[in-house]
């Protein structure tokens, strides 16, 4: 913001009678107070009707002053206000209040001046102007169109040329000689021209003929399509009253079908429910099953593992009474197998003892002892082989047993 500038806004405020004293110094440091008081006087100064609120106390009240103060200026004297360089107040806001200044100060003047008797220049209004620039856009595409034209004319103007001077020859020597041939044409032309346009007249007198007797017709089909739905409508409200003879049965035989269909629902139920539990029943006997086969597994295992010891010397016949206990501790599946595990001891027992025997009288020489223990080991293939026919032959009792209990269940 210039000096010159502050200057002038002092003096313009000073000649407008603004009631305070406006310095240069003023707008040194933001002054928020002083730019509102100055801006609301001179919108009351250009439109007193306008109604605005003075009030600046807070930031939006300020913010709300600015924005309807430059809205109002916009509409009523078009002078377009940075309501930002007037809210900070200093110089800057000093270069927004000279327009509105400027725009006071020449009315002022221009009202001195037609009290002085001075004539006032006149000032084309804005409409005029804006009138004057849409005539002058359409004249020059007018000159466009035009100069396009005859352009386009002037191209053809040799192939015309001819033409034209024959039609001019023509017109010579019809004014020359008025009883000559050519008038005989142009009769003739003339004629032969009436007839056609008298042929014309004739084929659209008979088109309009065709195209009345056409509406004719179609008007005669529309009424009777007409009269067929009217006695179709009344055919087909007759029947909607009248009560089928079937009607009866139908309904009938509808609740018969209704009460059907619940049955099959009940036992649709029942029967669904009825393959649940039968299915948790064979899932509870499997894992039965299951359990039973791991558990004879398991004291299979332990009953090998105790006559592979017993074998090898570790401990001695009469210390298996744990493994008995053990085994008649384990549940059995069917009758005939404890039998056949109580006779397993006592045929181990007495095959322990010759096998001790043997090593006991042949202790001292090494051959002896090294076919003990090869008799040792083809008696633990043996015994290997022994038992994994009792368990086949106890698995496939087991799976006898269950499917007969799964049948009688069933």
């Amino acid at each position: 913001m210039s000096y010159r500038e502050l200057r002038n806004f002092a003096e313009m405020m000073r000649a407008l009678g603004y009631q305070r004293l406006v310095s240069v110094e003023n707008f040194r440091s933001p002054n928020f107070p002083l730019v509102a008081s100055t801006l609301y006087w001179m919108v009351q100064r250009y439109d007193p009707d306008i109604v605005m609120s003075d009030n600046i106390e807070t930031e939006e009240a300020r913010v709300h002053f600015l924005t309807k103060t430059a809205e109002a200026l916009l509409n009523k004297a078009n002078i377009k206000l940075n309501t930002k360089n007037l809210y900070m107040a200093d110089g800057h806001a000093v270069r927004e209040l000279l327009k509105v200044a400027k725009t006071l100060y020449a009315a002022s003047e221009a009202q001195e001046a037609y009290k002085a008797g001075e004539e006032l220049p006149d000032v084309p209004s804005l409409g005029t102007k804006s009138k004057d620039i849409r005539v002058a856009r359409q004249l020059a595409a007018d000159i466009t169109d035009r100069g396009a034209r005859l352009h386009d004319l002037l191209g053809h103007e040799n192939d015309v040329k001819q033409d034209r001077q024959a039609a001019l020859r023509f017109l010579d020597t019809i004014s020359s000689n008025l009883d000559g041939g050519e008038h005989a044409h142009v009769r003739r032309s003339v004629d032969a021209l009436v007839e056609r346009c008298k042929e014309d007249i004739e084929s659209a007198k008979k088109a309009c003929d065709e195209y009345a007797a056409d509406e004719r017709a179609l008007d005669a089909k529309i009424k009777k399509k007409k009269n067929e739905l009217e006695r179709h409508e009344k055919r087909l409200s007759s029947l909607q009253n009248v009560r089928p003879a079937f009607m009866d049965e139908y309904e009938k035989l509808e609740g018969e079908l209704q009460k059907q269909y619940s049955v099959y629902l009940e036992r649709f139920r029942n029967l669904d429910y009825l393959q649940a539990e039968l299915q948790t029943y064979h899932a509870a006997d499997k894992a039965e099953v299951d359990e039973h086969d791991r558990n004879l597994k398991r004291m299979q295992k332990r009953l090998r593992e105790e006559e592979l010891r017993i074998l090898r010397g570790e401990q001695e016949p009469v210390g298996s009474e744990a493994s008995k206990k053990m085994m008649d501790d384990q549940p059995r599946p069917t009758q005939a197998r404890p039998s056949q595990r109580s006779q397993r001891p006592r045929d181990l027992d007495s095959s322990e003892d010759i096998d001790s025997d043997e090593i006991s009288r042949d202790s001292d020489s090494d051959s002896v002892s090294l076919a003990a223990s090869s008799g040792a080991g083809s008696g633990i293939d043996e015994l290997d082989d022994d038992d994994s026919g009792d368990s086949l032959s106890d698995d496939g009792a087991s799976s006898r047993d269950f499917s007969g209990s799964a049948s009688d269940d069933f």
